[in-house]
C-alpha cells in the first residue's frame, strides 16, 4: 500500500463531500468543540468550522493536513493515532469525529473524551484488513442515545449521544 502522503499527493481521497449523515448531525446541534480523527483533507472538520465549530483536526499525513483551507477555526495536528502520537483531552469534546478509520484501542479514549451530553460519530469498513468490529462499536455506546445507525455495503456508522449523567 502507499504511504498516505503519497495517497493524498496523487488526489486520492480528497474532493470528497461531508458525509450526509455528519452534515444532518453538525446541522442539528449548536456548534462547539470538535475532534475530527483521521480527518484526511479535511471534508468533515472544513463543514464544523463552516458551522461555526471550533475543530482540531488529527491526521498522520502532513499533505493531507496541507489540503485543509486555513480557517481560523480548525487547528491542524499532525500526528500518527496508531503510534498513539495524539491525547484525547477527557470530557473535552461536543463532538468527536472518526471517520472512515478504525482502531480498536481508540474506542476507550473517545468515550472519555466526549463530554456528558456530546456526540460520537464513528464509520468504518466491516470487512477487509482494517474491518471495524462491529459488536465492539454497538457495545461501546450501549448505554448512550443512538442516532444514527447503518449497516449496508459493508460500512457501518454510527453516531451516539452520551447520556448527560456519564
Amino acid at each position: 500500500m502507499m504511504p498516505w502522503d503519497e495517497r493524498f499527493r496523487k488526489g486520492e481521497h480528497t474532493g470528497r463531500a461531508p458525509a450526509e449523515a455528519l452534515v444532518k448531525l453538525a446541522q442539528s446541534m449548536p456548534a462547539g468543540r470538535a475532534l475530527d480523527l483521521a480527518c484526511g483533507a479535511g471534508r468533515h472538520s472544513t463543514l464544523l468550522a463552516r458551522l461555526g465549530w471550533d475543530v482540531i483536526a488529527v491526521d498522520a499525513s502532513a499533505v493531507a493536513l496541507s489540503l485543509i483551507a486555513p480557517n481560523d477555526r480548525i487547528r491542524k495536528v499532525l500526528a500518527d493515532l496508531a503510534k498513539r502520537e495524539f491525547a484525547m483531552e477527557p470530557r473535552g469534546y461536543d463532538l468527536i469525529v472518526c471517520w472512515h478509520y478504525w482502531q480498536a484501542d481508540l474506542i476507550e479514549p473517545m468515550l472519555l473524551g466526549v463530554r456528558p451530553g456530546g456526540v460520537l460519530a464513528m464509520a468504518a469498513r466491516v470487512r477487509g484488513r482494517f474491518a471495524a468490529e462491529v459488536e465492539v462499536m454497538d457495545a461501546s455506546v450501549a448505554m448512550w442515545q443512538i442516532q444514527h445507525r447503518v449497516l449496508t455495503e459493508g460500512v457501518i456508522e454510527l453516531i451516539a449521544r452520551k447520556p448527560p449523567a456519564i
